[in-house]
């Protein structure tokens, strides 16, 4: 009688499995979550019967065994089916993931303007789509490339050098469609080439790297292919809007700060010093006789003149200084966390000598060399904007020109001006 009261309970089991199951295929297209976990009660309690209807058939006679056999191969059956459901389950929460990851990825440009943090920030959620022990992402740069953003045991990987991507052979190669590729050199090197939409050839390259015993599947190169379109579009609005910045906050013919864009610069600087009670100081430059440059040598001449000054200048500077292009022949400088004395003073020296000590050849071969006038100012307490500081400066730099140029002349925070020549302190007001 037991054993009956047991086939009773599983043919209501059965029925009422039926109904969950019911129940699991609606859930698939309201939450994979919910899903998941209904299947591993289902996939538990079929457990369950299976190995309670193979001990029932231990017992079990004729139409009895009979009766437990089917509910065994119904229970074995229906756990098929869950399996295949959890299958498909996996696919879609493996798919959702995909779809956010890739949403992430077109997120990261809004996030930032920097290319370089973007790329990083892109390279990190592409790792987390594709398994890989290095990374890269490439910029197109010229026939090569260069490096902007890495991933993994770099260390292992060997220098960035021997992981420089194939350009020239995309360029050469057939890619009309400019589909992912895989390298095989020893280890695996999938890479995946990034299309902006109306560029010819890639603008760059993400590379991912495997060893040799790790290749990458149809699938990852598929998957990859969707990522790059993703990477491509990302990058590209990036890299232009970076391109549209620089070229809105830059000279055009030095490659240093405007004079718009440095006074921003130098007012936010200006602030911190104020609300942190730091010195800072500010220098402005004035290339002496300039215009005999263009005289004699051509406007093209005074133009190199100018962009070698420009690159002598920001390689005499330090990380924090900023670096602008007044006007004319005429450079602005800012120093943070500088006083006056001994360290502002020190610095226009500095300058001066570097400039005093370029060489210039003229495109007819005629050798010749430029000097620079500097006025030095620091702010004071009651400076509320650059306009102040900036005027005791060039008042200075006007004092260094009228006794004799190639000297600096610093103005004190009451007004008053010494002026330095080859690093001595000639006289003061």
């Amino acid at each position: 009688m037991a054993l009956w009261e047991d086939l009773e309970f599983s043919r209501e089991f059965d029925r009422q499995l039926g109904e969950v199951l019911e129940e699991y295929v609606d859930a698939a297209h309201k939450n994979t979550r919910v899903l998941a976990d209904l299947s591993r009660e289902i996939r538990d309690g079929l457990s369950a019967v299976i190995g309670y209807s193979e001990m029932l058939m231990e017992d079990a006679e004729g139409t009895k065994a009979s009766e437990v056999g089917r509910i065994r191969e119904s229970a074995w059956s229906l756990l098929g089916s869950v399996r295949q459901l959890e299958s498909v389950v996996s696919e879609e929460r493996y798919q959702r993931r995909v779809a956010d990851i890739l949403r992430a990825i077109a997120m990261v440009g809004t996030e930032g303007t920097d290319s370089s943090q973007v790329a990083q920030a892109i390279l990190e959620k592409i790792v987390q789509l594709i398994d890989c022990e290095v990374a890269y992402l490439w910029l197109a740069d010229g026939g090569s490339g260069k490096v902007i953003a890495s991933w993994g045991d770099l260390a292992e990987s060997g220098s960035k050098e021997s992981q420089r991507p194939p350009f020239q052979e995309l360029v050469r190669g057939e890619g009309q469609d400019w589909e992912p590729f895989v390298v095989i050199e020893g280890s695996h090197l999938l890479c995946v080439p990034l299309m902006a939409l109306d560029a010819a050839s890639p603008i760059g390259l993400v590379t991912l790297r495997r060893s040799a015993e790790r290749s990458f599947s149809d699938g990852v190169i598929e998957l990859a292919s969707r990522v790059g379109r993703h990477v491509s579009t990302t990058i590209g609005q990036s890299v232009r809007l970076e391109t549209m910045q620089l070229h809105a906050s830059t000279d055009d013919l030095t490659g240093v700060l405007n004079r718009r864009y440095f006074f921003k610069r130098a007012s936010s600087l200006l602030s911190r010093a104020k609300r942190r009670n730091r010195p800072l100081t500010l220098l402005v430059l004035d290339l002496d006789h300039f215009k005999a440059v263009n005289d004699l040598h051509g406007h093209l001449d005074g133009d190199a003149v100018l962009r070698r000054v420009a690159q002598t200048l920001d390689e005499n500077l330090r990380g924090d200084d900023i670096l602008g292009r007044y006007g004319g022949e005429e450079f602005i400088i800012v120093l943070p966390d500088t006083p006056l004395k001994p360290h502002g003073e020190n610095a226009a020296e500095r300058l001066r000598q570097a400039i005093e000590d370029l060489r210039f050849v003229s495109n007819a071969g005629v050798k010749y060399n430029c000097t620079a006038s500097i006025g030095v100012a620091t702010m004071s307490e009651e400076d509320t904007n650059l306009t102040a500081i900036f005027r005791r400066a060039d008042q200075a730099l006007y004092e260094a020109k009228a006794r004799g140029r190639n000297r600096i002349a610093l103005r004190s925070e009451g007004g008053g001006t010494g002026v330095v020549e080859e690093g001595v302190l000639l006289s003061g007001d």
